[in-house]
Parts: C-alpha cells; sequence; structure tokens
C-alpha cells in the first residue's frame, strides 16, 4: 500500500484537476469597443488572440459580457492625440 499510495494521490490530483478544467466556460475573450474604427483596428491588429471581433457595440458587449459570453469590454477613446482605455 506504501508503494502505491503516491500513485494513488497523483491520479486522484489529475482526475480533480481535468474535471474542474472540463466543467469552465471558455470565457476569457474581450470585445473592443471604440468610436475610432482606425484605434480599435489598430489595437486589434495587435492583439489578436482572446478578443471576440465580432462585437462592436457597447450593447452588444454588455450583453454577451452578462450571458458569461466575454470575460470583459475594453472602450477605446482618442481626444486631443490623447488615448484612454477603460475595462469593464
Amino acid at each position: 500500500m506504501l508503494v502505491f499510495g503516491p500513485f494513488l494521490m497523483f491520479g486522484i490530483t489529475i482526475g480533480a484537476g481535468y474535471l474542474g478544467a472540463s466543467n469552465t466556460e471558455n470565457n476569457s475573450e474581450i470585445a473592443v469597443i471604440s468610436q475610432n474604427s482606425q484605434l480599435r483596428n489598430s489595437y486589434l491588429k495587435a492583439n489578436k488572440t482572446d478578443v471576440n471581433t465580432a462585437i462592436t457595440d457597447q450593447t452588444k458587449a454588455k450583453k454577451q459580457l452578462n450571458k458569461g459570453k466575454i470575460a470583459g469590454y475594453l472602450t477605446l477613446k482618442s481626444d486631443n492625440q490623447k488615448i484612454s482605455a477603460q475595462y469593464v
């Protein structure tokens, strides 16, 4: 029994990790919102992974966030050569 104990614990740990990972929803994507399409496109070009490009306005982003389809949304604004971002 002392020989099989570590292998049994290893198996239980792997099984629990697999079950935990398979039960979580993959909502690591974010939406990027901006009135300035050039600014939005530049951000999307630089950050291709984990971005849902289909969501283009704040109303859709809020709905998808409430449904748990996205992790959040990033609002980009540019005022007088100053760029600001807000993550919700």
